[in-house]
């Protein structure tokens, strides 16, 4: 038995809308690192139809796409870094986004080459200082590469390092500032922590990938989502454990009392962070029931205790509605953003 993930479309188009209802204007989902776990091609045929423009973070997701069939709009929110990205973003029609005069030009030379004209949009570095160009360099740049053939400016967007903090306000001002000079192109800037956050910066298109999925990046409960993921496994044994007892590796954990114990088909090697052993829980029949004893590589474990109703093959919930993956990340000391990637791309996704 092995464990699989429950995908909710209907959530995630419902989230979209939300979101957009929140805003008041256009939004880009983001589907970069196999949409967030949930599953690259379905996720983007689910939004196909109510967004324009959809961002991912690789070329290689372009080409999957592409391969599928997907025909949409696609912006690589990374730069361009290599003659070979440049090419396959002329080869399968994705909008690129640019930070250094040289790839706008190996661009441009593989798009004339191709005979076709590729939309870029331009990377603002305001704090991130990952990829970018530097503010105090922007006008420079801008007047180079349009005189760049067959490449066509079409939009600006910086990213924020930070959520609601006087730094993010500097930086805010900043982008206004630069953005301002180019009103005809299209300004995004906020991601799913600002667009919660930071009224100001809706004053540009987001672009959301974790608001999108269910999950809340911040403590800030500005809009109700809906739950799209459910994370589950089977019960495989089932053991009676006495009082004072231990199992599993390390032996982190001793029955306080005569205990039933029963061994899931999950672990960290399908992404169940191994921090969660004796910190998380599960849900079996509808009854919560804590983690119990270290996490291992492909199984773990939980006490069914009282619970004896419980039968070797019931589905266990490791992830939904009320086990929330914004909870999960906290007590493994993360971001929901690392959980929801963690999940194993072999896991199996059934779409609901």
């Amino acid at each position: 038995m092995k464990p699989w993930i429950e995908v909710d479309l209907d959530a995630i188009l419902s989230n979209y809308k939300l979101i957009k209802e929140h805003v008041k204007k256009d939004l880009i989902p983001v589907i970069k690192s196999n949409a967030y776990g949930m599953g690259l091609i379905p996720v983007a045929n689910a939004l196909k139809d109510v967004t324009d423009l959809i961002a991912i973070g690789d070329i290689e997701e372009a080409q999957t796409l592409r391969l599928s069939g997907f025909n949409g709009a696609l912006l690589l929110i990374v730069p361009i870094l290599s003659r070979e990205e440049a090419e396959l973003c002329v080869h399968y029609n994705v909008c690129a986004a640019l930070d250094s005069f040289d790839m706008a030009s190996i661009l441009s030379d593989a798009a004339k080459r191709s005979s076709k004209i590729i939309d870029v949009h331009i990377k603002v570095d305001i704090g991130m200082h990952r990829f970018g160009v530097k503010p105090e360099d922007l006008d420079g740049f801008m007047d180079e590469i349009k005189y760049l053939p067959n490449i066509r400016v079409r939009g600006m967007f910086s990213h924020f390092p930070l959520g609601a903090s006087h730094i993010t306000e500097e930086q805010f001002k900043t982008f206004a500032s630069l953005s301002s000079k180019h009103k005809d192109l299209m300004i995004h800037l906020p991601n799913s922590q600002n667009t919660v956050e930071n009224f100001d910066s809706l004053r540009f298109i987001p672009r959301c990938g974790l608001l999108i999925y269910g999950s809340m990046p911040s403590e800030v409960a500005s809009i109700k989502l809906k739950n799209v993921i459910k994370l589950k496994a089977n019960i495989v044994k089932i053991h009676h454990i006495s009082a004072g007892q231990s199992w599993s590796y390390g032996y982190s954990y001793t029955a306080q009392k005569d205990s039933r114990i029963a061994v899931i088909s999950i672990g960290y090697s399908d992404g169940l962070k191994r921090s969660l052993s004796n910190r998380w829980s599960a849900k079996v029949r509808g009854n919560i029931c804590p983690l119990r004893g270290t996490i291992n590589m492909n199984f773990s474990f939980i006490d069914i205790t009282g619970f004896d109703n419980v039968r070797v093959g019931d589905e266990v919930a490791l992830i939904d509605e009320d086990l929330k993956v914004e909870d999960m990340a906290k007590i493994a000391d993360t971001v929901p953003h690392e959980i929801l990637v963690s999940l194993r791309e072999s896991i199996k996704r059934v779409y609901i």
